[in-house]
C-alpha cells in the first residue's frame, strides 16, 4: 500500500469519528455497525473492567473465515439502535462485543490487508 492510501485512510479515520463523536449517543451504534459492516476497524475501548482494550474488528462478511461467520437469530443479535456491538476479532479469531459508549477511538484498517479468511497479508 502506498503513502497515499494510508494518508487517505488516514483522512478517511478522522472524518468519521469527527461525525460519530458528533452523533447524539442513540444514533452512534447504528453508525458505527454500519461502517463495521463494509470495514475493518482498531477500535480502542473501555472494558467493564475499567481497563482499555483494542479490538481490531469487523462484521463484513468478506473479512471473516465462512467457518466462523455468524448469522443473527430472533433475540440473539441487539437491534442497530442498541449500543452493544458484536463483531468478529481478526487477531483472537473468535467473536467479540464491545459497548458504544464505551469506544474512545476508532481507526479504519485496510481491508486489502486482509485475505478472504480474515488472515492479515503484507502489503
Amino acid at each position: 500500500m502506498s503513502d497515499t492510501d494510508y494518508k487517505e485512510y488516514e483522512y478517511l479515520t478522522s472524518c468519521a469519528m469527527e461525525h460519530f463523536f458528533g452523533l447524539d449517543a442513540e444514533k452512534r451504534p447504528g453508525y458505527i455497525k454500519g461502517v463495521l459492516g463494509a470495514n475493518a476497524l482498531l477500535v480502542t475501548f473501555e472494558k467493564a473492567d475499567g481497563t482499555s482494550r483494542d479490538l481490531l474488528c469487523t462484521t463484513d462478511k468478506t473479512l471473516i473465515p465462512k467457518d466462523k461467520q455468524f448469522t443473527p437469530i430472533d433475540g440473539d443479535v441487539p437491534a442497530l439502535d442498541t449500543p452493544l456491538v458484536v463483531v468478529y476479532d481478526l487477531e483472537k479469531k473468535a467473536i467479540r462485543s464491545f459497548r458504544t459508549e464505551s469506544v474512545s477511538i476508532f481507526e479504519y484498517i485496510c481491508p486489502l490487508d486482509y485475505d478472504e479468511n480474515g488472515i492479515e497479508v503484507q502489503s
